[in-house]
């Protein structure tokens, strides 16, 4: 068996992502109180489409399914969603069941995609049914298209085992949950949402397990299923604990997946009010609210929601565990969940504290109303940075291909100015620094200015130790050319990814598990990623510096 102990903690990668791609979507990852000051990224604008007046029943596409043997799949669900990386569609999917072998979309059933943008294109087509491989197919949607057929496979059967760390006993309703690197920002909003209890939350989950016995599952995946991640949420148990990458051909070939979950900690969390506080109390009811925090090492943060608890009485306690060791945030606020903005309300109360949690440790948060009449708003303090090692150093990204410390893929780019192909092989022994950026992204074209003065600037210094490559995600090579020209940026390597596939589907962009543009990369001499962000949330110059000394 494979047997892999990583705790990379992808909801870091995606939380901010997160918010930038579903901006009016309540802040379940986010600042508390407020949504962080975060860069500007820009992602593939959507086209024309269908008229908003499509009755919602409308069927926009209709699948056939069957199995190798041509038989019927019982059980079967789809969904559709924007291709990844094109668009700005909520990362929410929406599942359908089968019918009599049929599985049929309306506008009601493809979640967070505007009618008006449907017919623009870009969509993927992902079915999932137990015993079978998942199926990932493009396509299109629209009024009076014909029915598809896709014929599932059974693909590589798998096993996955659990084992504790601490030896404890594993919930009977534990199932883990898998998905691909590009999926991360879904799996991070799935669980978001369920733990916000919003209508349509749900973990999200590309294979079907079946449970054999505890701790062991089973399920199919395809044969080029690789970079997949495991996650196992159980509250109570352990809490967004993911393990990976993976891949089929390697699991198939020791007999499955053997992964650790590690020991966790708990806190006793609880808000009442003091014994002196006048009665009656000036609120009814009161919650706690429990964050997860992640941070960069420029020090931007970000929050995963881990649940919030609401008690119609002037007192609440709870004892939060599962936790895996790291920083953690825990709010209390009088009134309802729903209340605790309105900071002018009689009796208003609203604290946040934070607390650095150690494994098999158990910690006390506890908060007190005062008394006061008026507003006691009180909000956390920037906590100090965290040393947790399985925290990421870069949280503007999902799950990654190339996370920090991986090796860098070995992708073909075209060098616009020399009209030749280079492999990042090629640069191995000097600092890389890689961005990708495109003519018609807003945001890109400040920090290419940025760039090319600090390349200018460090010339002398950084020749033949240094490469700044700029990958254009443009859909032809010569609008990235001519823009370089026509602004002067002479001192970058311009680069351009070849075919097959453009933008955000190039090979390049897809190596990367590039979603949003401007994305850099840092790589060290030795070809490892060692730092991944917008490029104007660091001091570029100082990071390439700080690499050529080590």
């Amino acid at each position: 068996m494979i047997s892999r102990r990583r705790h990379n903690r992808f909801m870091a990668r995606i939380a901010i992502l997160a918010l930038i791609l579903a901006p009016n979507v309540p802040p379940i990852v986010g600042q508390v109180p407020d949504n962080p000051r975060k860069p500007v990224y820009a992602a593939r604008p959507p086209g024309a489409g269908l008229p908003r007046s499509i009755p919602v029943a409308s069927p926009l596409l209709t699948v056939r399914l069957s199995g190798p043997s041509g038989e019927v799949i019982p059980q079967a669900e789809g969904a559709i969603r924007r291709i990844p990386g094109q668009g700005t569609a909520i990362p929410v999917v929406k599942w359908v069941n089968q019918q009599a072998g049929f599985l049929q979309f309306t506008v009601s059933e493809i979640a967070g995609i505007a009618p008006e943008e449907m017919a623009s294109g870009g969509f993927q087509l992902i079915i999932r049914a137990k015993g079978y491989a998942p199926e990932f197919r493009e396509v299109q949607v629209g009024l009076n298209l014909p029915t598809i057929n896709v014929q599932m496979k059974t693909g590589v059967p798998m096993e996955i085992q659990l084992r504790d760390a601490g030896g404890r006993k594993f919930p009977e309703t534990m199932t883990p949950c898998t998905f691909l690197a590009q999926d991360g920002p879904y799996a991070a909003l799935g669980l978001a949402r369920v733990n916000d209890r919003t209508s349509n939350g749900e973990l999200f989950n590309l294979t079907p397990m079946e449970r054999t016995q505890p701790g062991i599952f089973r399920f199919n995946a395809s044969e080029d299923y690789n970079d997949f991640y495991v996650m196992v949420d159980s509250p109570g148990f352990v809490r967004a604990f993911q393990a990976g990458p993976f891949s089929a051909s390697d699991a198939a070939t020791t007999g499955g997946l053997s992964i650790e979950i590690p020991a966790t900690g708990s806190l006793d969390a609880s808000f009442a009010p003091t014994a002196s506080a006048a009665k009656p109390l000036p609120y009814t009811g009161c919650g706690l609210e429990l964050w997860e925090v992640f941070r960069d090492e420029n020090g931007r943060s970000a929050f995963l929601n881990l649940g919030y608890y609401q008690s119609g009485d002037s007192r609440i306690a709870k004892k939060l565990e599962g936790l895996l060791p790291g920083e953690y945030l825990v709010e209390a606020f009088s009134g309802t969940r729903g209340e605790k903005w309105i900071t002018s309300r009689r009796g208003a109360f609203r604290e946040a504290k934070t607390v650095n949690l150690s494994a098999n440790a158990s910690e006390a948060v506890r908060f007190e109303f005062g008394g006061a009449d008026k507003p006691a708003i009180a909000t956390a303090k920037t906590p100090s940075p965290v040393s947790a090692p399985q925290i990421p150093k870069a949280v503007a990204k999902p799950v990654l291909n190339t996370p920090s410390g991986a090796a860098v893929p070995n992708v073909a780019l075209q060098d616009l100015s020399q009209q030749q192909t280079f492999r990042l092989a090629d640069l191995k022994g000097k600092v890389v620094f890689l961005d990708f950026w495109a003519t018609w992204c807003g945001p890109c074209q400040s920090a290419m200015a940025h760039l090319n003065s600090i390349a200018a600037k460090n010339a002398s210094k950084w020749n033949g130790k240094v490469a700044l490559v700029a990958v254009s995600l443009d859909d032809q090579a010569g609008k990235a050319q001519a823009h370089l020209q026509k602004r002067g940026w002479t001192s970058l390597i311009p680069a351009f990814s070849p075919p097959p596939g453009s933008g955000f589907q190039s090979v390049a962009a897809l190596a990367f598990g590039v979603e949003s543009i401007p994305t850099s990369l840092l790589i060290d001499q030795k070809g490892n990623v060692i730092w991944r962000g917008h490029p104007m949330a660091a001091d570029v110059e100082k990071l390439i510096d700080k690499t050529l000394a080590q």
